[in-house]
C-alpha cells in the first residue's frame, strides 16, 4: 500500500467574524500519493483556495490534521513548517509572485537563501533550471521586461530551486492566454514525470484535459464532492 505524502484527517477551517463563523473549509479528508498529479476544482469563493494554504503549509486547519511526508505539520512551530515548507513545498502563484527588483536568476535563487547553499551552487542550479524552462538567453532581465507567459515560466523554475518533493500551483495559467496556458501545463507533465507531486487549483476544466493521468477534487462550499 503506497504511503500518502499528503493527508489530511477531518480538516475544517472557521474564521471568527465575531458574532458569526465563516466555514471556508468542512471536514475534508484526501490522500495525495507520491509522483501524482491532483487538480482541486471548484468556483470561485468555494474554499480550494483556503485548502491549498493549508496543503502548502501556508496556514494551520481550525480543526483536524494535516500531514507531510509522515509529519503532522497542523502541530509544528512556525519556524519548523517555514523550515519544511521550504525544503518540500515549491509554490507557483497565479500573479507570479517574482521581485521586479531582481532578474530572473536572482528570483530563482531567492528560495536557496534560507537552505545554507553557497553562492556558487546557487547559480548555478539557478541557470540549469531557467535552461530547463527555455529562459537561459533572459536571466539578466527583469520581470517587467519579460512576457506573462516568460514570468511564469520563471515561477516554475523558482518552484524547483529546493528540488521540492511537492509543487503547489495556484491558478497557474490564470493570467495566460490559452496557448501560453498550455505550454505551463506542459512543463507541469515534464516535471511530474521527474518524480514531482503536483497539485494545481483551478476553476478552469480545461486544463485538466491536458493531463494524461489525474486525480481531481471537487470543492463546493468548503467541502469536497
Amino acid at each position: 500500500m503506497t504511503n500518502p505524502i499528503i493527508s489530511l484527517k477531518k480538516v475544517w477551517k472557521i474564521y471568527d467574524m465575531g458574532d458569526s463563523k465563516i466555514y471556508a473549509n468542512r471536514n475534508i479528508s484526501l490522500d495525495i500519493n507520491k509522483n501524482e498529479i491532483v487538480f482541486i476544482v471548484g468556483k470561485s469563493g468555494s474554499g480550494k483556495s483556503t485548502l491549498l494554504n493549508m496543503i502548502g503549509s501556508l496556514d494551520y486547519p481550525s480543526r483536524g490534521k494535516i500531514f507531510l511526508d509522515g509529519i503532522n505539520i497542523s502541530s509544528l512551530t512556525e519556524s519548523d513548517l517555514a523550515q519544511i515548507r521550504g525544503s518540500k513545498i515549491g509554490f507557483v502563484f497565479q500573479s507570479f509572485n517574482l521581485i521586479n527588483s531582481m532578474t530572473a536568476l536572482e528570483n530563482v535563487m531567492l528560495p536557496m537563501t534560507f537552505q545554507e547553499i553557497p553562492v556558487e551552487e546557487k547559480i548555478k542550479r539557478a541557470k540549469k533550471l531557467l535552461n530547463k524552462v527555455d529562459l537561459n538567453h533572459r536571466l539578466n532581465n527583469l520581470p517587467t521586461e519579460l512576457s506573462g507567459g516568460e514570468r511564469q515560466r520563471v515561477a516554475v523554475a523558482r518552484s524547483l530551486a529546493n528540488n521540492p518533493e511537492v509543487i503547489i500551483a495556484d491558478e497557474p495559467t490564470g493570467n495566460l492566454d490559452t496557448k501560453t496556458g498550455k505550454m505551463i501545463m506542459n512543463l507541469f507533465n515534464e516535471i511530474n514525470k521527474e518524480g514531482k507531486t503536483i497539485i494545481i487549483v483551478t476553476h478552469d476544466l480545461d486544463l485538466v484535459k491536458r493531463t494524461s493521468e489525474h486525480k481531481i477534487y471537487k470543492i463546493v462550499d468548503g467541502e469536497i464532492n
